[in-house]
C-alpha cells in the first residue's frame, strides 16, 4: 500500500551530472568533459602538492586536536586568509559549505535588504545551479543574455540595469565565467560599476576560480572596481578548485560593510540563514587552506601559474586543430562552450564516446593531453558530417 510519500512529485535530474554518471559508466576509453574538476592524464582529481603538505602537517599534529563545534561564523584564521586574497580585510564574512552555500547566504541576504519584490538579474548563459539558488530562496530571476556568437557583449545587461529603477540584484561572476571561460572586459565592469551605484543595485559577486585566469592578485580586479564605485556587493568564494579541495566543500560569503555596525548587521543575518539549512561548515578544508595560506603561499601560487599554463596550452591545441571554435576557445579558466547541436553532442557520446554537458561546455582541465588528437578527430569528423 502506498505511503504519504508516493504524493511527492518525481525528483529534478541535474542533466550534467547524468552525463558524468553515464561517461562513468562508459569506463577509460570514454572521454569526459562534463564536470568541473581538473583532472591528471590518468583521469584522477589533481591535488595542489601543497594541499597534501598542508593535509599532512595536520595528520601529524592530529593527536592533541579536538572535533568540537567551531564557531558558528567558521574559524577565523581561514576567515581572516580569505579576506585577505579578496583584499577586504575588514569585511563581513562567514565561513560556508563550499561556494554554494556562499551564493545561497548571499542571495538570502540580498532579499532582506531588498525585500520581497526583489528581483536577481542572471547574465546568461550562466552555472546551471544559480537559477536553483535563487528560486530556493523565493527569488525571481531575470536573464539577460550577455555572451553570443562566441562574443562577450555586455550591451544587453547595461541597458537592463540602466532600465528601472525597481529593487534588483545583479549575480555575476568574476572571472573564468562558467560556462564560456569569456569574461566582462576591465572598461566593461566599470560601465557596470557606475550604473550599479546609480541604481543602488546590490552586485552578488561569485569567485569561484581566484587565480585561475591570471594571479590570485590580478583576478580580483573586478572586486576592486565595485569598491571604488561604492557598489554594495556580496562576495561568495570557494576554495573547491584553486586549493583543489571539492570534496571537503570549503567556502566563504562575505559583504563590503562600510562601518562596524554594517557588518554585525551582516554577519548576523549570515548565521541566521544559515542556521535553518548548515549552521557551521565543515571544519578541514578550513584548517588546510590557512595551513596553505600562511605556510606554502608563494609555492601555491606557483602551482596555480603552472595550472594557468596548462590550461592555456590545451586551449591552443583544440583552437588551432579545430578553427571553427577559436572564438568559443579564446576565454580563460576551465571551461569554454563549443557551438554545437544536440545532434552533434549527441553524436559524440554515442558514435564517438566524447561526453559534453547538454549546452557544449568542455571541461578544458580535465582532458587529458596524450588523448586530446582522438579528441579532436572526434570533433572533426562530427561538425563534417553535420555541416
Amino acid at each position: 500500500m502506498p505511503s504519504s510519500f508516493s504524493a511527492l512529485p518525481p525528483a529534478w535530474s541535474d542533466p550534467l551530472f547524468s552525463i558524468a554518471a553515464e561517461a562513468k559508466q562508459a569506463g577509460p576509453t570514454a572521454i569526459d568533459g562534463t564536470v568541473g574538476i581538473v583532472l591528471t592524464e590518468d583521469g584522477l582529481p589533481h591535488a595542489l602538492s601543497v594541499v597534501r603538505k598542508a593535509a599532512m602537517d595536520l595528520a601529524a599534529a592530529s593527536g592533541s586536536r579536538h572535533f568540537s563545534y567551531p564557531p558558528l561564523l567558521g574559524v577565523p584564521e581561514f576567515r581572516k586568509d580569505v579576506l585577505q586574497l579578496l583584499e577586504i580585510p575588514d569585511a563581513a564574512s562567514m565561513s560556508t559549505a563550499g561556494g554554494t552555500a556562499a551564493l545561497a547566504l548571499a542571495v538570502r541576504t540580498s532579499r532582506v535588504m531588498l525585500g520581497d519584490r526583489v528581483e536577481i538579474l542572471l547574465p546568461t548563459p550562466t552555472w546551471i545551479n544559480h537559477h536553483n539558488i535563487c528560486h530556493g530562496a523565493g527569488i525571481r530571476t531575470l536573464d539577460v543574455p550577455v555572451f553570443e556568437n562566441g562574443r562577450c557583449s555586455e550591451q544587453k545587461l547595461l541597458d537592463t540595469l540602466d532600465g528601472s529603477d525597481k529593487p534588483r540584484a545583479l549575480l555575476v561572476q568574476a572571472g573564468c565565467h562558467n560556462p564560456t571561460g569569456l569574461d566582462l572586459s576591465e572598461d566593461s565592469w566599470k560601465s557596470l560599476a557606475t550604473l550599479a551605484a546609480r541604481h543602488s543595485i546590490i552586485v552578488i559577486l561569485d569567485i569561484a576560480y581566484q587565480g585561475f585566469s591570471a594571479s590570485p592578485a590580478e583576478d580580483i580586479g573586478p572586486l576592486r572596481i565595485l569598491r571604488a564605485a561604492g557598489v554594495t556587493t556580496l562576495v561568495a568564494w570557494s576554495a573547491s578548485k584553486n586549493h583543489s579541495i571539492y570534496g571537503l566543500r570549503t567556502g566563504l560569503v562575505a559583504a563590503s560593510t562600510a562601518s562596524e555596525e554594517e557588518k554585525k548587521r551582516a554577519e548576523g543575518q549570515f548565521m541566521q540563514h544559515a542556521r535553518t539549512f548548515t549552521s557551521a561548515a565543515p571544519v578541514t578544508g578550513q584548517e588546510i587552506v590557512h595551513h596553505v595560506q600562511s605556510r606554502y603561499l608563494e609555492e601555491w601560487q606557483r602551482e596555480l601559474a603552472e595550472l594557468r599554463s596548462l590550461f592555456q596550452k590545451k586551449r591552443e591545441m583544440l583552437s588551432v586543430k579545430l578553427p571553427m571554435f577559436s572564438d568559443a576557445l579564446r576565454g580563460h579558466g576551465m571551461f569554454a562552450l563549443l557551438p554545437l547541436t544536440s545532434d552533434q553532442i549527441r553524436i559524440l557520446r554515442e558514435e564517438y564516446r566524447v561526453f559534453l554537458a547538454p549546452d557544449g561546455r568542455i571541461n578544458i582541465a580535465g582532458l587529458a593531453l596524450q588523448r586530446m588528437e582522438e579528441l579532436i578527430e572526434a570533433m572533426k569528423k562530427v561538425t563534417s558530417t553535420q555541416a
